[in-house]
């Protein structure tokens, strides 16, 4: 526009005045320019950082200083507790059986410190695993069968964790819910560990010794595992098919015998005349 006005002007001098006023506001112009792209790369990068940064890294970062360490150390630690309880337990099931759960089956963080620890590692190092790898519920705990699936894989030869028992839903109960599916998991492979046989666990719950299991039987063999009374009512009234009140040992052995790997495929005990 300047230039413009410039071009009119019959003056030599007042047309050289007016270009140059014209350069030095383009140049004020374009250093504006610069200046708010600047701003707006830096707002940019601030928004960005803080859309894709873990907050709860960042104060790992200022509380632990040195100790910190990055998920991916995190992650390479869970391999180091596998070789090293691998080499201290002769079964998975004992690495696991010690810690201390809700009735839900449940871990706090204590819980996980303690796992850890004896592994030989710092609280710092559990801690940082427990907030930001594990995926925990909202009463901040998280699941035993979620918690095993970190480290059991890497318990076996450090390869893929292949579980020496099934870890299929029990097909006898097809519309339990998940959480109950698991207690009946856990109690499968609980079951396993302690008996050689179906007929040796059936006769361990079985109190009155009359080849029957009475609702009282079944709460007290969930109970002594650390299940809750509702789980074992709610698998009583599953299994159960006849409704005759008691469990009979085939209805005890089509939900627990898949779980029992010395199983004895042709043994048949009748149930009794009601």
């Amino acid at each position: 526009m300047l230039e413009a006005v410039a071009e009119k002007s019959p003056d030599i001098v007042e047309r050289k005045a007016v270009v140059h006023e014209a350069i030095k506001k383009r140049q004020e112009f374009q250093e504006v320019q610069k200046l708010l792209g600047k701003v707006a790369n830096a707002e940019h990068k601030r928004v960005t950082h803080e859309k894709t940064s873990d907050p709860i890294q960042e104060r790992h970062k200022q509380q632990y200083g040195s100790k910190f360490m990055t998920n991916k150390e995190l992650l390479r630690m869970e391999e180091e507790i596998g070789k090293k309880y691998a080499g201290k337990y002769k079964n998975t099931f004992d690495a696991f059986a010690w810690l201390k759960t809700d009735n839900k089956r449940r871990l706090d963080r204590d819980e996980v410190v303690s796992f850890f620890g004896n592994a030989g590692l710092p609280e710092a190092v559990a801690v940082q695993h427990f907030e930001r790898i594990l995926p925990k519920g909202t009463d901040d705990k998280i699941d035993l069968h979620e918690f095993k699936k970190h480290f059991c894989r890497r318990m076996v030869n450090h390869a893929e964790y292949h579980p020496s028992t099934p870890l299929k839903k029990p097909d006898v109960i097809p519309d339990a819910s998940d959480e109950l599916q698991k207690v009946v998991e856990e109690l499968g492979h609980n079951t396993y560990r302690r008996f050689n046989t179906v007929q040796a666990a059936f006769r361990s719950v079985d109190s009155e010794k009359d080849g029957t299991l009475s609702r009282g039987d079944m709460r007290r063999y969930f109970i002594f595992r650390g299940f809750g009374k509702e789980y074992s009512d709610q698998v009583f009234d599953a299994i159960d098919t006849d409704r005759s009140g008691c469990v009979s040992f085939n209805e005890f052995r089509d939900l627990f015998g898949k779980y029992i790997l010395q199983v004895e495929d042709d043994l048949h005990i009748p149930d009794q005349e009601k």
